[in-house]
């Protein structure tokens, strides 16, 4: 056999060689993985069954708290209803914002609207950064954000 053909047989003998090895740890790390993995699934699994037998003892007492599930702005107000706002008398206005467009809104009632909006009887004509002009069965109302003589 010649030299040449002896290296190459060599050289793929050497390759196969490395690839083996490399076959070996990456095997090797794998399964180390994979033993973490099913460690770690059965000591969770142990924690839940631990746990549960205390679950029965938990208690949440909510007296006194607010029932985070329910929205803070855009429920009809608790003294009126969205149809029973006939007068002034009916309407609670809370304040002035800017929705996500830059456009000026008006919260009345719990329900942010905007101009022109309408609620029961209640429409909403004109929005300022400190008032807001409503109009009820034709007569304007403005509703000021600020009382006189309060500073802004």
């Amino acid at each position: 056999m010649s030299t040449q053909i002896r290296n190459r047989l060599k050289t793929k003998d050497h390759r196969s060689q490395t690839r083996d090895r490399c076959f070996q740890k990456v095997y090797g790390l794998r399964s180390t993985v994979f033993s973490l993995f099913c460690a770690l699934s059965f000591v969770i699994v142990f924690a839940c069954f631990v746990y549960a037998e205390d679950a029965d003892k938990l208690v949440y007492d909510s007296h006194g708290k607010r029932d985070p599930f329910i929205p803070l702005v855009g429920l009809p107000h608790s003294r009126t209803t969205v149809s029973e706002i006939l007068s002034i008398d009916d309407v609670d206005f809370q304040g002035i914002a800017r929705d996500a467009r830059g456009r000026r809104i008006v919260i009345i009632n719990g329900e942010m609207l905007t101009r022109g909006s309408k609620l029961g009887a209640l429409k909403v004509s004109k929005i300022t950064d400190d008032e807001a002009i409503v109009i009820i069965r034709e007569k304007k109302y403005t509703l000021n954000l600020y009382e006189k003589g309060e500073k802004k």
